[in-house]
C-alpha cells in the first residue's frame, strides 16, 4: 500500500508541474483603468502634480515589469511591480507579482500574493482574474502538499521503509531454507556422517 502511494505521488507531482506551466492564463492581467482622483479636492483647471506623477511613475514601473516579463526576467519584473504597487496600491499588481512567483516556482510566495490579491480585490471587479487566482491557489496548494508528501517519503529512515523489511525478510527466509536443506541432505548422506571411534 505504501509503495503504491509513493509511486502515485511520484507521478502526480510532475503532472501538477506541467499543468501549472501550461495553464492558458495570461501572465499579466491587463491593467484596469486608474482609480478616480475624486478624493483630492482641487479647483477647476488646477491639477495635482503629486497624483499625476505617482500615477505616471507607477505606469512606467508597470511597463518595465511587462518588458522584463516578456524577456523572462521574473525577478526584475517582481521588483518593478512592487515599486508600482508602492506608488499606486492596485490589487492587479499583486496578481501579476503572484504570476511571476509562480513562474519562478516559488510557490509559497505566489500563494501569499494570490491570497492578498483576493482579499484586496472587490468581489465584483475582474471576475475572470479572480477565478484564475482561485484556480491557481487550489493548484499550488495541491502541488505543495504533493511535494511535502514526496519529501516525507524520501527522507524517511531506512528501517522505516517497507521495501527494506521485505528484502530483509526474504534474505532471512532464503538463508534459513538453504541451511535447512543443506543440513537435511547432509544428515542423510553417509559420506557426511562423522563416526566417533
Amino acid at each position: 500500500m505504501t509503495t503504491w502511494r509513493f509511486t502515485s505521488s511520484a507521478w502526480r507531482l510532475p503532472a501538477l508541474l506541467v499543468l501549472l506551466w501550461t495553464t492558458a492564463c495570461p501572465v499579466f492581467a491587463e491593467e484596469a483603468p486608474p482609480p478616480a482622483a475624486a478624493a483630492v479636492e482641487t479647483t477647476p483647471g488646477e491639477e495635482t502634480a503629486a497624483f499625476g506623477t505617482r500615477e505616471e511613475e507607477a505606469k512606467e514601473h508597470y511597463s518595465r515589469a511587462k518588458r522584463a516579463r516578456e524577456e523572462q526576467h521574473f525577478e526584475r519584473s517582481i521588483g518593478e511591480l512592487k515599486a508600482a504597487y508602492a506608488l499606486e496600491p492596485r490589487p492587479i499588481y499583486l496578481y501579476n507579482i503572484a504570476q511571476c512567483y509562480r513562474f519562478l516556482e516559488r510557490h509559497s510566495e505566489a500563494l501569499a500574493y494570490y491570497r492578498r490579491f483576493l482579499s484586496e480585490e472587490p468581489e465584483t471587479a475582474a471576475p475572470k482574474t479572480r477565478q484564475d487566482a482561485l484556480a491557481f491557489i487550489n493548484l499550488i496548494t495541491n502541488l505543495i502538499q504533493e511535494r511535502e508528501l514526496l519529501a516525507r517519503e524520501t527522507h524517511r529512515p531506512l528501517h522505516k521503509r517497507a521495501w527494506f523489511w521485505g528484502i530483509l525478510t526474504s534474505a532471512t527466509v532464503a538463508t534459513g531454507l538453504a541451511l535447512g536443506i543443506g543440513l537435511w541432505v547432509g544428515l542423510k548422506d553417509p559420506r557426511m556422517t562423522i563416526y566417533a571411534k
